[in-house]
């Protein structure tokens, strides 16, 4: 960055017309100090900025020239690209972790672009079966940085989370992964069930502060929706996916979407979008089996869930008994996953696979896609 100092200061004390000598003297330099400032002969102390900022009602960063607004929509810009490539899964190159380097050289104060870059490395080469084990130690050395340099937790527990993932998957070295994890604490201590164990006792003797209640309900809901989509992932990833294993991983799916109408009931705002996903992941495996008509059926049941979704806004308030004291914060960083486009949008990219070309020209189907497509976003 190239930064005019000396003339920015010349051009507030030319604007607020005071002379070399009072502006010296208020800042207690020498006059001639100033003089050099403004010749380009030199820069003011570092200690200085603050007062001199302050002597001309402005900003350090206006002072040092730099445009906070433009800074401000070049990050915008940067994150909202690395968002969108993550939730559509873009394969990570050469080509992008140039681009994630060049990013962390231009933030290097940033600790999101920081990680991207090391995100970007590990996808690129971490489940290799030979890694490329120069590119790993430099995200190691990131995801470590990051580690004893942040002061936010929660940034700091996904990155060790990340970590503990190079270590094993990347590293090879499960024990170096199992120490790692071992930095974040159990889930006896997370915020959730702290809330809810004490907040729920005190209620028990104080009936007045119910809405207390809802500190017990958060956490419900967040180790509901934390269960099933482990499980979710443990049905695909860990379930043969043979012809003869199909109907036990549907019967599994159909469980988690009658869990969710159990618990959640018909009101589940932002959660239709888990169902949307389990009724589409049903008909993967009904339409490998040549289930036509049943396929149509769980893909109707994805797209009306899909919508239902999309239609949540922060505010909106859930009914069941397990959730009447809570509302919809809209996105949480926590547990939701990335939306830079709506679920309409996801699942409808979801049907361009070729998996679905038995049933392609169905009416049904053709009228499942424009449903999605009129909703996509």
């Amino acid at each position: 960055m190239n930064i005019n100092i000396g003339t920015t200061i010349k051009n507030l004390r030319t604007k607020k017309q005071i002379t070399q000598k009072q502006l010296a003297t208020y800042l207690g330099v020498t006059e001639q100090a100033v003089s050099r400032w403004e010749s380009g002969g030199g820069f003011p102390d570092i200690q200085l900025l603050p007062s001199i900022a302050s002597f001309f009602s402005i900003s350090t960063d206006t002072l040092l020239g730099i445009n906070v607004s433009e800074r401000e929509q070049r990050l915008a810009e940067i994150r909202n690209k690395i968002d969108e490539a993550c939730e559509l899964g873009r394969e990570s190159t050469e080509d992008t972790i140039a681009e994630a380097r060049a990013w962390a050289a231009e933030f290097p104060g940033e600790e999101d672009i920081q990680r991207n870059l090391a995100d970007e490395i590990c996808k690129y080469t971490m489940w290799d079966e030979k890694p490329k084990m120069g590119l790993l130690r430099e995200a190691e050395k990131i995801y470590c940085t990051l580690i004893d340099t942040t002061g936010n937790t929660e940034f700091r527990n996904h990155v060790i989370e990340v970590l503990t993932a190079l270590y094993c998957i990347g590293f090879r070295d499960t024990l170096r992964a199992d120490t790692c994890a071992d930095q974040i604490s159990s889930m006896k201590y997370c915020r959730e069930s702290v809330k809810s164990s004490v907040f729920s006792a005190w209620v028990q003797d104080h009936p007045e502060d119910e809405h207390l209640l809802v500190h017990y309900q958060d956490y419900l809901e967040k180790l509901l929706t934390s269960f099933c989509n482990q499980a979710d992932t443990y049905v695909i990833a860990h379930i043969p996916n043979t012809p003869d294993r199909f109907d036990e991983k549907i019967a599994y799916f159909d469980w988690l979407i009658e869990t969710y109408k159990m618990f959640f009931g018909e009101n589940m705002l932002t959660y239709h979008a888990d169902v949307a996903n389990w009724y589409r992941i049903g008909a993967t495996y009904t339409v490998a089996q040549g289930k036509i008509k049943e396929t149509l059926d769980r893909l109707e049941k994805m797209a009306e869930h899909s919508l239902k979704a999309d239609m949540a806004r922060p505010g909106d308030a859930y009914t069941s008994p397990f959730t009447n004291k809570m509302t919809y914060p809209g996105k949480c960083d926590d547990f939701d996953t990335l939306s830079v486009h709506n679920f309409s949008y996801y699942n409808r990219q979801k049907l361009d696979q070729s998996r679905y070309d038995p049933i392609r020209e169905e009416p049904r189907f053709k009228n499942i896609c424009a449903i999605l497509e009129e909703n996509m976003k």
